[in-house]
């Protein structure tokens, strides 16, 4: 094996753990590469095979939930190579803010007319945001909670908005 081919094979593995979640087997991203290959006839690079397998996960419609932690992954990923992971960061924001406001929606159907309160809660550790901690330090009417939508909102950590909500019925 190559120097190259050692660096390939920890690159595929290294990914392969978060992104086996979805499907994604080894067999899938070397098919990734060779259609690269073929495409732009040039060898493709693990990278390159790893991101276009990362793209076709994202372009399979997935739901909220797991389109917002592939985003998360996908800005992991172009942080690892120096560059700006924001604009992954934020495309998760919009996917968990859609998942939340439906959440929310379903919540409000479930009890009927009755007013609810959603709670914030958060991991509790030193990737929280300060935006983050500070809404969680209190219950939200369910329709102030969807006019504000204080997470993800409002988050600031680099790392995405890792809080969840629940409700209460008052």
């Amino acid at each position: 094996m190559t120097e190259q081919d050692v660096a390939d094979a920890d690159q595929l593995g290294r990914w392969l753990r978060p992104l086996g979640q979805y499907g994604v087997t080894d067999q899938k991203v070397l098919q990734a590469k060779a259609d690269l290959t073929l495409q732009f006839g040039t060898d493709a690079s693990i990278r390159d095979s790893i991101w276009r397998t990362m793209n076709s996960l994202v372009a399979e419609s997935p739901t909220s939930e797991k389109l917002e932690r592939i985003y998360l992954l996908m800005g992991q990923f172009v942080e690892d190579e120096g560059k700006d992971p924001s604009p992954y960061v934020e495309q998760a924001k919009e996917a968990k803010s859609f998942s939340i406001r439906r959440e929310v929606r379903r919540l409000g159907r479930l009890i009927g007319e009755t007013e609810f309160a959603v709670t914030i809660h958060t991991c509790n550790d030193e990737y929280v945001c300060e935006d983050c901690r500070k809404a969680a330090q209190r219950d939200y009417g369910n329709g102030e909670f969807l006019e504000l939508l204080p997470i993800p909102t409002h988050c600031t950590s680099p790392h995405g908005c890792r809080c969840w909500i629940n409700a209460k019925i008052l």
